[in-house]
């Protein structure tokens, strides 16, 4: 597979990483190898959907023996000479590479027909060396696509194992307590005929008389051989010099001396500059087969380019999953290297390696964090020894992450080389990153171009500098603009009432709160007036005495006596009439004062709420004055206006608009101040005949706005606005400058 290419597969199998998350924690328990070898079989089987699997050790003679199988015998393996002679060059390929391989073989069936049957086999390593294999056969229906991934996961499975023997100092199959498996006579074992290289580069395949043409399988010690096969002739070793002679000696890289690349890689302007560039040049210079860049992107990490790739999708798989390794790595500061033994790998990146080995089928990976330049170290002399240490280990600005995927070896000096390559990195990653973060760079740039072109040029210089005023003050001039008069104001409702006090007394029960919803006629507030309860006791004791005089002359009237005597009569018809007249004014009297007395009980004259605010601390049990306002009843449910106070010298403006316009309904927008987030519309409705002082602005003009629909929500009474009246155009110099010009009018006139 082409290695730019495998970051665009789909991401891991969920129950694949739980398998090899069970294998990775069986191997750190106490189990016997048995049950290891048979709990690893299975997960082998579940994760590669096969139909029969089995495991093999070698003995002391280098044999391979069975150590657990499943199903094994189904396939006709152990009894079909044919099929373990097609696959024995396998075995022995595995045993001495130790990777995973898969292949095809056919088999003669019973009645006649060939059949093909798909194997993967894996080796298990001990000691960093092959020790064993894993065999599986393939089920069937098992799409043929996802074999590559099938096989990967096979090999990390058999690498998760390894670990189990870790810890363990017994030898593999010859001295394991357990009992050898009791298998039929005529089972086989396996003998891919290896000894280890002199070299120490793992077991060697040994040629045996006859093996490339007539491939055999060597029998079990005690076992006879399978029907008509003739036993393994003993094993004639090849000269091992040789071999190694022959071997590879790594891919040819370039030479770091050459300085294009650095020069290519500090010229980057941007971090996305700088990491293609160096994705691609140092994948060259390092021999891999896969070269990512990673930066720090604040608390997170960001790859920013891969090798061999024009963009890179964040959103992928493979690209999300080295992120989040990366990001582990650089935290640490810390290089992390991956060569296929995961013995000695961190376990907090466990989890996270195998997810993102599942998508890449990588084989090495080596992540070396990237630093800046080194901070001088006459910074930190006066520092405290606490920043001392935070500045000895300094935050990496990024990362290079090294993938091989093939069998290429890497060069012999790679450690040496990403050393150097990653100090280059760094620094060009950290110059990119103080560029970019250079506020209105582009703008900059621009301002800084045209300045250069002028240096050295006097006549240019005035020239531009006389362009530019002159350009900004016909725009002063000339450009129209919108000229708005702001005032703040209220948000009140239109109908409204004062309640003041009718007469003199004091404030003897408040029938209301401040905020409550009152009806027309309902008692607010009760005065006390003594002087006036006074008065019209005297005034009905009074009425009451005349009325009994009244009385009284009418009885005498009535007497024989007084109707013989004329004079007395008249006399009494007289005073009888003034004391009616007296009546009459008395009861007047009367009425007046209860009048008075009942206007002391002050009830509401409109249905509304009671819009003074803390009405119980302003009159409770205090006197007041005829005419003193008491408090304000106000009703919100019908309409609302806007009381603007906009100073008086701005109302000029106002009038010259409404003069132009010749219309007195200039449009107004306002906002609250406790929602500007939305901006609502009115119109002016009238204008004070005068002007009032106001303890905030001055002098100002109360101004009365109409509001159009839509109103704001739930209005509140008193609710602060700032309004603006558009009063036309003006120059864009007078909308801004404004008051400058007004002083200079004010104070400069002539």
């Amino acid at each position: 597979m082409n290695p730019e290419q495998a970051l665009g597969r789909n991401g891991p199998s969920i129950e694949e990483s739980r398998l090899l998350a069970e294998i990775a924690e069986l191997a750190t328990a106490t189990l016997p190898e048995r049950v290891f070898l048979e709990e690893l079989l299975k997960r082998a089987m579940i994760g590669m959907r096969g139909e029969a699997g089995a495991i093999w050790l070698c003995d002391a003679q280098r044999r391979l023996v069975l150590q657990s199988e499943i199903c094994l015998e189904a396939t006709g393996f152990l009894q079909d000479s044919a099929l373990r002679g097609a696959t024995e060059p396998n075995f022995a390929e595995v045993m001495r590479t130790g990777k995973a391989v898969a292949f095809h073989v056919e088999q003669q069936m019973q009645n006649g027909a060939p059949r093909r049957r798909s194997l993967f086999l894996a080796g298990i390593q001990r000691d960093a060396q092959v020790a064993g294999l894993v065999q599986v056969f393939e089920g069937p229906g098992t799409p043929e696509e996802q074999r590559p991934e099938r096989l990967q996961f096979l090999s990390q499975l058999c690498s998760a194992a390894s670990r189990f023997w870790q810890n363990r100092t017994e030898p593999v199959a010859q001295n394991s307590s357990l009992p050898a498996p009791v298998l039929p006579p005529g089972t086989p074992r396996l003998n891919p005929v290896q000894q280890h290289s002199p070299t120490g580069n793992g077991p060697t395949l040994q040629s045996v008389p006859g093996i490339l043409a007539r491939p055999r399988i060597q029998p079990a010690p005690g076992f006879p051989p399978a029907p008509g096969e003739q036993p393994a002739l003993g094993a004639v070793p090849v000269l091992a010099a040789a071999q190694a002679a022959a071997a590879p000696a790594g891919p040819a890289v370039p030479s770091l001396d050459d300085d294009q690349w650095m020069l290519a890689l500090y010229g980057g302007q941007k971090t996305n500059e700088v990491a293609v560039i160096a994705a691609n040049e140092c994948r060259r210079l390092l021999g891999a087969d896969r070269l990512s860049i990673a930066e720090k992107y604040g608390p997170r990490v960001k790859i920013q380019a891969v090798s061999g790739q024009q963009t890179v999708s964040a959103r992928s798989n493979a690209i999300r999953l080295l992120s989040q390794l990366t990001e582990k790595v650089l935290a640490t500061g810390e290089k992390l290297s991956f060569t296929g033994d995961t013995q000695k790998f961190p376990p907090q990146f466990e989890a996270l390696l195998a997810n993102y080995l599942l998508e890449s089928r990588s084989r090495v990976i080596i992540i070396l964090p990237v630093f800046g330049p080194k901070p001088a170290d006459n910074d930190s002399q006066d520092k405290p020894e606490f920043e001392k240490h935070a500045l000895s280990k300094p935050t990496p600005v990024g990362g290079i992450v090294l993938e091989q995927i093939s069998e290429s070896p890497l060069p012999a000096d790679l450690d040496e080389r990403l050393d150097r390559i990653g100090h280059h990195v760094g620094l060009a990653l950290r110059n990119a990153q103080s560029r970019e973060r250079v506020f209105l760079l582009p703008v900059w740039q621009f301002l800084g171009e045209w300045k250069s072109r002028l240096k050295g040029r006097r006549m240019a210089q005035g020239s531009a500098v006389l362009v530019a005023l002159l350009t900004v003050v016909l725009a002063l001039v000339f450009v129209p603009w919108n000229y708005r008069v702001a005032g703040k104001g209220r948000m009140m409702p239109v109908v409204r009432r004062g309640v003041f006090a009718p007469w003199d007394g004091d404030v003897v029960e408040l029938a209301v709160k401040s905020g409550q919803e009152v009806q027309e006629g309902e008692l607010l507030v009760r005065l006390k007036n003594d002087e006036l309860r006074a008065k019209l006791l005297h005034e009905e004791n009074q009425l009451a005495d005349k009325k009994q005089q009244a009385l009284a002359i009418d009885a005498q009237l009535g007497q024989p006596e007084t109707a013989q005597n004329k004079a007395t009569e008249v006399e009494l018809h007289g005073k009888l009439q003034q004391l009616k007249v007296e009546i009459e004014g008395t009861k007047q009297q009367v009425e007046s004062l209860t009048r008075q007395v009942e206007g002391l009980s002050v009830r509401s004259p409109i249905a509304g709420v009671v819009a003074t605010f803390r009405l119980e601390e302003l009159l409770r049990m205090r006197p007041v004055k005829r005419g003193e306002l008491l408090l304000e009843v106000m009703d919100r449910t019908r309409e609302w206006r806007l009381e603007v106070d906009v100073p008086e010298n701005r109302i000029g403006h106002i009038l010259e608009a409404q003069q132009k316009r010749n219309d007195d309904r200039l449009p107004v927008s306002y906002m609250l101040a406790t929602a500007t987030e939305s901006t609502y519309q009115g119109q002016l409705e009238s204008l004070s005949t005068r002007s009032v002082a106001s303890e905030s602005e001055g002098t100002v003009v109360p101004v009365f706005v109409d509001l159009a629909d839509p109103i704001p929500p739930l209005p509140r009474i008193g609710a602060e606005v700032k309004a603006k009246i558009d009063c036309g155009r003006a120059s864009l110099g007078y909308v801004l400058f404004g008051d400058v010009v007004e002083f200079i009018r004010k104070y400069l006139w002539l």
